[in-house]
């Protein structure tokens, strides 16, 4: 977006530079005539301060009234300090609540794992998850380049089928117009019969198992990597398979944003 800062650029600007950062309340503190915001956005988060003579009268007012994830637009001027969180801080000359949180964040530290799962949709805000997420999002953006070089072809299979592919112990049936289905256990037919066709090919995707367990061994959803090669035995997949975790793994090692 043009004319917008991010979170983790703030400490590469001088002090001085105008900035407008757009994000989520991540916590509030008043110290005397001071307040912290501390704003999260997808690449980190940056304290700001509305303090007399420098934000506006309309900041200074509306400030006592945000809460926890309303959603703001902030401008102000870098200030690096080595008092504040990552040595820089942005102080707020103008404001705007774009939009506001309707009740208090529900989420805080030491609640239950069942409330984290009750509100799943806002847990993802967190820092943790959105670190986890975005680990994820670049692991399989790895593997996809890796069999992208590797001349294989992504397929993408359905999500119902009719026959067990794992037995039938595991499915989950589902209602499939006047006929009978179930979830997929694995897209291995599917590659299967593409590898007639293509002959190297792969596919990420969601997979389902109706497995009854209070162990965090067993999931009933979870996302698949597989694969299918033509003219291939054992031992060139077991090499084919070493190759590629080891070369994702180094991938992400280097480049990775996420674990830096």
């Amino acid at each position: 977006m043009a004319g917008r800062s991010w979170a983790a650029e703030l400490d590469a600007l001088p002090d001085g530079s105008d900035v407008e950062l757009r994000g989520w309340v991540f916590s509030l503190a008043t110290l005397g005539k001071l307040h912290f915001i501390r704003l999260r956005d997808s690449t980190g988060i940056a304290q700001v301060v509305v303090r007399p003579g420098v934000s506006s009268s309309e900041a200074l007012a509306r400030v006592e009234t945000l809460r926890r994830e309303d959603a703001i637009r902030i401008k102000g001027v870098v200030r690096h300090d080595p008092r504040a969180p990552g040595g820089v801080e942005v102080s707020a000359s103008h404001f705007e609540v774009v939009g506001g949180s309707l009740e208090d964040f529900p989420i805080r530290k030491g609640v239950s794992p069942r409330l984290v799962g009750d509100y799943r949709h806002l847990y993802v805000r967190s820092r943790k998850l959105t670190r986890v997420l975005q680990a994820r999002s670049e692991l399989l953006s790895a593997f996809r380049g890796w069999f992208n070089r590797e001349g294989f072809v992504e397929f993408s299979c359905p999500s119902t089928i009719t026959v067990a592919i794992e037995g039938g112990a595991t499915l989950f049936e589902v209602k499939y117009f006047d006929k009978k289905a179930y979830l997929t256990q694995s897209s291995q037919f599917h590659l299967e019969a593409g590898i007639y066709s293509s002959e190297r090919v792969y596919t990420i995707q969601p997979s389902f198992r109706a497995e009854r367990s209070k162990t965090p061994r067993h999931l009933t959803e979870y996302w698949h990597l597989e694969a299918e090669v033509a003219w291939s035995g054992l031992d060139d997949m077991i090499e084919l398979e070493e190759r590629m975790i080891s070369d994702v793994t180094r991938e992400l090692a280097v480049s990775s944003r996420v674990f830096k």
